[in-house]
Parts: structure tokens; C-alpha cells; sequence
């Protein structure tokens, strides 16, 4: 039998549970169908001084692009991405762009890698398959990956600056970065191979007049939430409509206790529990800002955390959630790393790059079994085991050049799996 796709007729990129056991959990199904998987493809942006558009890559051996099922191994694979990355150049890719990524498929599960970039209305939403990552562009570099902005449906995708897939309607969101202006920008269209095919409708402005960007984030199946620092949004509808329909957005708090980078949730045990919220962000007076909820939102705790000997606390600009480990992973300046495995209200600092302080982590992100951290100054970090050690990840190359240099950032790693994703923070933080 091959690998599983559905559950009782759910994918499994939308099951949470079987029988009140997380899917996390379950290793295999009756006739060692595999149910946990792990991503076979990574992707991320590699800024290099002024030639910032290199689209970097790695692989599994033996990975086929054109394969639907290639993007995962099965549980007891042992591939990592800890070699170096290859670097393709690609037109559109550079400032400001390509800084929130998220993976998702289409109608007939081709897998996309999907990303915004607000300071270009021309390519707003690019978006390529896996085939398209790793073919890359000739010089003079100038292709681009498809894309929606300029010409492309009416409202056009502008101004936004997050991105979130939701598998269960298989519908692309846009967030706005920090403008005064619509909140969302949905899409329930397929990515095409040609620019400007999606069809693109809006909700306006979560909070009127608000300016700070909207985190958005899909939760499990229909269920959608969005921080407009420090204003926490749930929507409550049950209809594939929903999540662009304005009246099904209610504001659940006011405040949540701090200026918010980034957020993470984790539903830790079925789909009958409320789940949990993480958000990180500036620090909290000589604390680390680290808030969590139990109940939907409704209510946020400050959480417990521990810096590392001889250091202070430093502000938080991403979090994520692994599910195989249940634990939060949080990120932040000075090479900051915490986790926390009790739902996020106590952490812990892990110590293993605490002699990179000159080094801003800007992103984390996991497939519940390798971790890999980006940020400045060549941050490019890889766990592969209990999340206690960090290891440098080689930097990337093109097919023969090493393409490094100093002050070199590394930005959104993305593995190919279609999951519950975080609202990222914004990418455009100075640090002093």
C-alpha cells in the first residue's frame, strides 16, 4: 500500500486526530501506510549585499519535482537539509520580496511555493512548483517566477506582506503589511504558470484605521485567526466563503499584553480542545515578551522564561510550533533560542549558539523533524534531533560558486509540507 493521503475521506494535511490521538503521533496506519511525513524539498531567500534574489534549494536524493507524492518521506527517512543549499537567481526575487513563504498545493495536488512582497505591485504574489524552484533562470535573470499584482484580477493583490494556505478549500490569503488598509486579500484559484489568472476579492481593514500589519494564519480545516497588534481576530465561520466574509471576523481581545512579531497555535489534542496561541514580540519590560491562550484567544497569560547564563532577554521575532515533539520554538535577537514543551507557558533557552550574539534569528520553521533557523549575518541553523543542539548549515552556492560575503541574511525556510501555518512577522526589523 502507498503512502496516505486521506482519512475517512480528510487529507491528512487537514486530520488532526484519530480517536483522540494526535496525527503527530500516529506513525503508521493498518498495513504500515505512513501517516507522519516529513518534507523532501527546502526552500528560502538568501540576500547577498546587492544581489538579493537568490531563491535557495535542497532536496532528498533521489527527489522528483513531477512526482505528486515526492514532496515526503515516510517516517523512518532520515533526510535532512543540513548540506549546502543551491542558489538560483531569480528576477523579481530581491528588497523587500519573497520574505513570507508559505507551501501549498492546488486542485490536483501539485505542490506551490507561494510568497508576497509588498514593495512590488507587478509580482505582489509569486508563486512556482517545485520543478520551477530548481530550474532557476539563465542569466541575465530575466524571468521571474508566475505572479499576480498589477494585472491580475480585480481587487488586485496589493499592499500585503504575509501569506497563509488553507488545504481544506484550498484557498490562498494574503495579510497586509502596516498600512492603513484592506486586512485580507483571498484567492480560492490555483497558482498557473502564466501571470495574473487569479481571481482576488478583499476584507477590509480588521480594525478601521488600524496601521500594523495583519498576521494571518489558517488553524484546521475552516477555522482561521489574524493579530493586528494587539488586537487578536477569530473567524467563526463554517463555510468555505468564510474566511473572506467580513461579518465572520470578530474581534475576540483588545489587547493580548504586548507589540507582537510573530505567533504560532498548536490544537494538542483534537479537534474537540480549544488549542493554544503563542505570540511573541517586543520584550516585556526587562522580560521576554512571550504571551499564550487557552481558550481561543478570549484570554492571554504571560509566560515564564529563562534566558541564557550571562544574557538578558532580547525581543522575539518568530515562533512555530513542532507537533512530532509538541514543543513551541521561539527566536529573536542576539541568537536567541527558546522552547517550551507545556503548551508555551514555561520556557527554556538552548545554549548551543549562544557565541553567535552578533547574529538576529529572524525565522523558524519545523516539519516536526528538522528545525531550521534564518536570520543575519549568515544565521542558518539546522536541529535534526531533540531541539537541545543547533548546528551551522553550510552556505549555499550556485552549481560551482560559493556565493557568500558578510552581512549576508537568510530569510523564511520553507519546507514542502502543507501544514497549520503561523503568522509570520515582518521581515523589515532594525536591531541596534
Amino acid at each position: 500500500m502507498g503512502k496516505a493521503s486521506k482519512i475517512n475521506g480528510v487529507s491528512i494535511h487537514v486530520a488532526r486526530s484519530i480517536n483522540n490521538t494526535r496525527k503527530s503521533l500516529i506513525a503508521t496506519l493498518p498495513g504500515d501506510t505512513a501517516v507522519t511525513r516529513r518534507a523532501t524539498m527546502w526552500q528560502a531567500k538568501f540576500e547577498v549585499g546587492s544581489t538579493n534574489r537568490w531563491s535557495c534549494w535542497h532536496t532528498a536524493s533521489g527527489f522528483d519535482p513531477d512526482n505528486l507524492t515526492s514532496s515526503y518521506a515516510d517516517t523512518n527517512s532520515d533526510y535532512a537539509p543540513s548540506t549546502y543549499w543551491i542558489a538560483n537567481s531569480v528576477n523579481g526575487y530581491d528588497a523587500g520580496g519573497m520574505q513570507s513563504q508559505v507551501y501549498g498545493e492546488d486542485g490536483i495536488g501539485v505542490g506551490w511555493w507561494g510568497a508576497v512582497r509588498s514593495n512590488d505591485n507587478l509580482r505582489q504574489f509569486m508563486h512556482a512548483t517545485s520543478s520551477t524552484v530548481i530550474e532557476g533562470e539563465d542569466s541575465p535573470f530575466t524571468n521571474s517566477w508566475p505572479y499576480d499584482g498589477q494585472g491580475g484580477g480585480t481587487p488586485r493583490p496589493q499592499n500585503f506582506a504575509k501569506v497563509a494556505f488553507g488545504a481544506f478549500d484550498k484557498v490562498w490569503v494574503l495579510g497586509k503589511e502596516n498600512v492603513n488598509n484592506d486586512s485580507l486579500c483571498i484567492s480560492y484559484n490555483d497558482p498557473q504558470h502564466t501571470n495574473n489568472q487569479m481571481n482576488w476579492e478583499r476584507v477590509g481593514n480588521l480594525q478601521s484605521g488600524q496601521t500594523e500589519p495583519c498576521l494571518i494564519s489558517n488553524l484546521v480545516g475552516r477555522k482561521w485567526a489574524a493579530i493586528q497588534s494587539p488586537r487578536f481576530f477569530l473567524n467563526t465561520g463554517s463555510l468555505s466563503s468564510s474566511v473572506a466574509n467580513a461579518s465572520d471576523w470578530k474581534q475576540v481581545n483588545t489587547n493580548i499584553g504586548l507589540t507582537v512579531n510573530a505567533w504560532a497555535w498548536a490544537q494538542r489534542d483534537g479537534e474537540s480542545s480549544n488549542g493554544r496561541f503563542v505570540a511573541v514580540g517586543e520584550k516585556d519590560g526587562s522580560d521576554y515578551g512571550i504571551y499564550y491562550s487557552t481558550d481561543l484567544g478570549v484570554n492571554w497569560t504571560k509566560a515564564t522564561a529563562v534566558a541564557r547564563p550571562s544574557e538578558s532577554p532580547q525581543i522575539l521575532l518568530d515562533v512555530t510550533y513542532d507537533a512530532r515533539r509538541d514543543r513551541f520554538i521561539a527566536v529573536g535577537a542576539r541568537a536567541h533560542i527558546l522552547t517550551s514543551s507545556d503548551g508555551g507557558e514555561n520556557w527554556g533557552s538552548i545554549e548551543t549558539v549562544q557565541a553567535h550574539g552578533n547574529q538576529t534569528f529572524h525565522g523558524v520553521e519545523t516539519d516536526n523533524f528538522n528545525t531550521v533557523i534564518t536570520g543575519d549575518n549568515l544565521a542558518f541553523y539546522i536541529s535534526t534531533g531533540s531541539l537541545s543542539i543547533f548546528n551551522s548549515i553550510p552556505a549555499p552556492k550556485t552549481s560551482s560558486v560559493d556565493i557568500t560575503a558578510t552581512a549576508d541574511s537568510f530569510r523564511s525556510a520553507t519546507p514542502s509540507m502543507v501544514r497549520d501555518q503561523v503568522g509570520k512577522s515582518s521581515e523589515d526589523v532594525n536591531i541596534t
